[in-house]
Formats: C-alpha cells, structure tokens, sequence
C-alpha cells in the first residue's frame, strides 16, 4: 500500500494501461482491413506486399533507435505518451497483418458470397461475417499486441 502512494505508481499504471489501449486499437485499425484485402483481392504485387511485411518485421527495433530519436526530436514527441502510442504500433502492425491474413484465408469465400447475394455490401460482409468469424484470431492478437506494448 505505501508503493501506491509514495510513489504515485497507481498513475504510472493508468499511463502504462492507456498507452497499451491505445497502441492496440491502433494497431488493430489498420491490420485488420489491410489483412483482410490481402488475403481476399487479387491485385498486382500481391506477393510482394505479403513478403515485405514480413521483411519488415525481421528488422531489429534496435536499428531503428538513431532514425526514431532523431524523428521524434524533430517533431518534439521525445518524452510524451503520444510518442509511444505511434511506436509500438508500428512495431506490432507487421506481425498483425501476418497472423490475420493466414487467418481470413481460412475462412470460406463461400460465406463471403452468400452474404453478397443476399444484398450485403461488401462492409457488410465484413462487418457481418468476416469479422465475428475471426474474433478467435483477433482476440489472440489483441493480447499480443497489449503484450509488447505492456513490456516495453
């Protein structure tokens, strides 16, 4: 109990928990569409994209440090929460997208039609179909993405 008040740790923990919140809805806002129309739409460097996420994600943070500090330097985001909030996305996006779209490949296209016949638009079959039958992979990926952002 002296730890949570002599030391305000109890705001340290709001500010760790905020930060984690936030990366993830973040991260979870982009990887997500970009998953789902990698693994559904056939366009032009299609398997490039995919290996270039991948490349991506084999860079060490650690390289990045010097071009991070420099970046946030420049645009006076050095010690702020809003500094974190857009890195660890950017760290954790990569392997998001890798994990979600192996799993909408799995899902059956055929469910994804049915809805379309039926007078969905194709947000709606997303939003309708695809996404609650992927809550399993999102879920596992929300808790790693909260955990690489809790543990930095």
């Amino acid at each position: 109990f002296y730890f949570f008040i002599d030391f305000l740790f109890c705001i340290f923990l709001f500010f760790f928990f905020f930060v984690s919140l936030s990366s993830l809805f973040f991260a979870l806002i982009f990887s997500i569409p970009f998953a789902y129309s990698v693994s559904r739409f056939n366009f032009p460097c299609k398997f490039l994209i995919i290996n270039s996420i991948l490349l991506i994600y084999l860079i060490p943070i650690l390289t990045l440090l010097i071009p991070l500090y420099s970046f946030f330097t420049f645009l006076n985001l050095r010690d702020s929460l809003f500094g974190l909030i857009i890195v660890y996305p950017a760290v954790t996006i990569p392997v998001a997208i890798y994990m979600l779209q192996g799993y909408f490949k799995t899902i059956p296209q055929e469910l994804e039609e049915a809805g379309l016949i039926d007078g969905l638009s194709r947000t709606g079959v997303i939003l309708k179909i695809t996404l609650p039958l992927s809550l399993p992979a999102i879920a596992s990926v929300s808790l790693f993405i909260f955990m690489v952002a809790w543990n930095e």
